[in-house]
């Protein structure tokens, strides 16, 4: 394989992503590098998919190992930090080069469109950099409004209208209703009135071969609930409550998919059945939201699930060359 660089694998939440992408570093000597904005996380484990049980997921002197496939881009941030489209760029181009000159196969896998787009259709703000002074004002800004606040959500879009109405403009309603983008957005704009002229991202577009992985509403919720399940045999819960008593909800990734939904059933407003199909739900309608956004990607092979030798069929792609 060695005129890919790299090999992608992403898809809806659930689809079974992780489990092909192992089976192509078997095949290719690969090490994985996750795509997910949520497993970027130290402390969200069970309710993120990192593994499915306990023993899957081992660190050997700070490396992560997936069944013993060297795994990255998890585990690596605090959940009081921010961590942008940009930062998971950065990272993982330099982990792709990393993993090359080992003389192994990088493979990219994860759901978060952003992430994807970043490295496969990177545009000119990738290469801007955190702005530390920033980010631990909005982290502050965060703790005492809560990541829900309306409050907040208003003072950012008016603190980036200021600097870049156009910016604002250019956003649909859901990226203007959303914090972390917004936050990023004020980071770009605030750095554009010192470098006006913003280079290239450094790697620009990286030679992959890019599998999606795809099957029908009904099977989807199938494998989703199957999976939430699982999560609850593994310890779901523990987690969850270990987490709000030392958070609280008023961190980011109290408010992600997978780990909000818990909020009304801790607060005993719920019961445990009601938990586990909002759970389910939240993730179907995540698992829509993916589709809409990579279909918008260019060059990405799809693959349905459900057909006869389809992961046979994938690796031939990626085998394939020419």
């Amino acid at each position: 394989m060695q005129s890919v660089k790299s090999v992608f694998v992403t898809g809806q939440t659930g689809i079974g992503k992780t489990s092909f992408a192992l089976c192509l570093a078997a095949q290719f000597k690969g090490e994985l590098i996750s795509a997910d904005s949520r497993q970027v996380y130290s402390d969200l484990n069970i309710g993120t998919g990192k593994y499915e049980s306990p023993t899957e997921l081992t660190s050997n002197q700070g490396t992560w190992r997936l069944k013993n496939i060297p795994i990255h881009g998890i585990n690596i941030t605090p959940l009081t930090q921010i961590w942008s489209a940009g930062d998971f760029a950065h990272y993982a181009t330099a982990k792709i080069e990393e993993i090359t000159q080992r003389g192994n196969l990088p493979i990219i896998v994860g759901g978060t469109g952003f992430y994807i787009k970043s490295l496969i259709e990177p545009d000119q703000t990738i290469s801007v950099p955190q702005n530390n002074t920033l980010r631990e004002e909005f982290i502050k800004l965060e703790k005492e409004h809560g990541t829900r606040s309306t409050y907040l959500i208003t003072h950012l879009q008016e603190r980036l209208s200021i600097l870049d109405l156009k910016k604002l403009d250019s956003m649909n309603r859901s990226d203007r209703n959303n914090i972390r983008r917004l936050m990023r957005a004020i980071e770009v704009a605030e750095h554009r009135k010192h470098h006006p002229k913003i280079s290239e991202h450094s790697s620009r577009t990286i030679p992959a071969k890019i599998i999606g992985l795809y099957a029908s509403k009904e099977i989807l919720r199938e494998k989703i609930a199957s999976r939430v399940e699982e999560m609850f045999a593994n310890g779901y819960q523990s987690e969850v409550e270990a987490l709000v008593a030392k958070y609280g909800w008023n961190i980011p990734a109290m408010n992600t998919i997978g780990y909000r939904e818990w909020q009304p059933y801790i607060n005993k407003s719920i019961g445990l059945e009601e938990l586990k199909a909002n759970i389910i739900q939240a993730h179907l309608k995540y698992a829509r939201k993916q589709m809409l956004y990579l279909k918008r990607l260019s060059e990405i092979n799809w693959f349905d699930i459900t057909v006869n030798n389809w992961g046979k069929n994938a690796i031939e792609y990626c085998r394939d060359n020419t």
